[in-house]
């Protein structure tokens, strides 16, 4: 068809909304996003979260990254980084490697009291960051894991 729009590859820019109350609010901006290997995980998965900046300017972050239960928004885990480390260089990125233990990440992402903490478990989660671009929001999940035994084969993993 003629006049047919194209789907956006980006999001467009808003620096700010608005509110009722005369409040400003900022969005991020296109480019500046997060993003996780994966969409689902099975318990004990190591979980790689990117702050990647495709814009052509630099973008800070504020401390900690969170990463919260969606269910009821508790966090669950944080990561401070040092803060020669907060900014992204355009077309830079920042990688945590979370490992889904409950607790404080330092700043190489070796949990204080390191395997001694428990795991987050099963559920639906979101990475939050603050930066100057706005905040930056990602969901996941980590699925329940288990095994079948069927006769005359070996057993079956799923994951749910």
């Amino acid at each position: 068809m003629t006049g047919m729009l194209r789907p956006l590859a980006s999001l467009v820019a808003l620096v700010a909304v608005v509110s009722g109350a005369g409040d400003a609010v900022a969005l991020p901006a296109a480019g500046a996003d997060l993003e996780t290997d994966r969409r689902r995980y099975r318990p004990g998965r190591e979980v790689v979260i990117r702050l990647v900046n495709d814009t052509n300017d630099d973008i800070s972050f504020e401390n900690p990254w969170r990463i919260v239960r969606t269910t009821n928004g508790r966090t669950i885990a944080t990561l401070a980084w040092e803060s020669s480390k907060t900014t992204v260089a355009a077309g830079g990125r920042r990688t945590w490697r979370w490992n889904q233990r409950k607790g404080d990440c330092a700043t190489d992402c070796t949990y204080q009291g390191g395997e001694d903490l428990p795991r987050a478990g099963p559920g639906r989660y979101a990475v939050i960051v603050t930066t100057s671009a706005g905040r930056l929001r990602m969901v996941f999940e980590v699925g329940r894991f288990f095994t079948l035994g069927f006769d005359n084969q070996p057993d079956v993993s799923f994951v749910v």
